[in-house]
């Protein structure tokens, strides 16, 4: 457990391959995503763009999109009262030159790390927290 905060940190490594998607702010929902089941998505609007997250094998070749993304879940819920809990599981990361993304929701935070760092970020992460699948 790192010395910042007295919250044990869990990650979960969840099991899907994502997809990050910039639409134009006006576009409509693509009819492409599926929102049954329990597979993660991710929507966020601007003023600027249309972000989508979502399973890899949903998204059309044609769509604008950083595709071979891992993610992990900041396991519980998290207090808005806690501080530093994301910049705890992301600083490792950065110190070991691995790019992220992140999301919040209202309970927890997500991290996504390129698949080709994937294994690294793994072992960087069972260094100071523990790792779940």
């Amino acid at each position: 457990m790192n010395a910042l905060n007295a919250h044990q940190i869990v990650l979960q490594i969840c099991p899907e391959h994502l997809a990050v998607c910039k639409l134009s702010p006006n576009s409509p929902l693509p009819s492409w995503l599926e929102f049954e089941g329990d597979s993660f998505i991710s929507i966020t609007k601007t003023k600027d763009e249309l972000s989508i997250v979502c399973r890899e094998s949903l998204v059309p070749a044609d769509v604008n999109a950083k595709r071979r993304w891992r993610m992990f879940k900041i396991k519980g819920q998290l207090d808005f009262n806690l501080v530093g809990i994301l910049s705890q599981v992301i600083t490792p990361l950065a110190e070991h030159s691995i790019s992220i993304y992140t999301l919040s929701t209202y309970d927890t935070d997500y991290v996504l790390v390129q698949e080709k760092d994937f294994g690294r970020a793994i072992e960087v992460m069972k260094r100071d927290f523990a790792v779940e699948t």
